[in-house]
């Protein structure tokens, strides 16, 4: 089955065009982990837009600063890299409540923009979103 895109922009500027053709997917319509209501494919171009992984499903204001960079109309801003490194000492919200653990791994940006750290601790090991992370 071929996806239906739910919505197309052409933009134009001044009236002459001015960037590349985006085609917009609705995430429901593939049968992926990370494809949850409200979150959406990008196509550009007849490319799929990807940031790090082949299926990227992005909330509409990521697609609405694509749409914008698009037109020229901003710099793209820097990303901001959350400040934790590999085998610091961390508390985090584990099985039991709030438990120390260490982070395993430099943080990384998922598909959806949030940043994630792999987290080690007695009992548990997994992905925590860097916002979520005492330190």
């Amino acid at each position: 089955m071929e996806q239906q895109k739910i919505a197309h922009v052409l933009c134009h500027r001044n009236g002459e065009e001015a960037g590349p053709k985006l085609e917009i997917f609705p995430s429901e319509q593939w049968k992926k982990p990370r494809a949850k209501a409200g979150l959406y494919r990008l196509r550009k171009d007849r490319l799929w837009v990807m940031q790090g992984e082949k299926y990227t499903f992005m909330p509409p204001s990521k697609i609405g600063e694509i749409v914008v960079q698009s037109l020229g109309l901003v710099e793209p801003e820097p990303e901001h890299v959350p400040e934790l490194k590999p085998q610091q000492r961390v508390t985090v919200l584990g099985p039991n409540g709030w438990t120390m653990g260490i982070t395993v791994t430099d943080p990384i940006q998922g598909p959806d923009g949030q940043w994630q750290i792999w987290v080690r601790g007695y009992g548990f090991a997994g992905f925590y979103l860097c916002e979520e992370i005492r330190r």
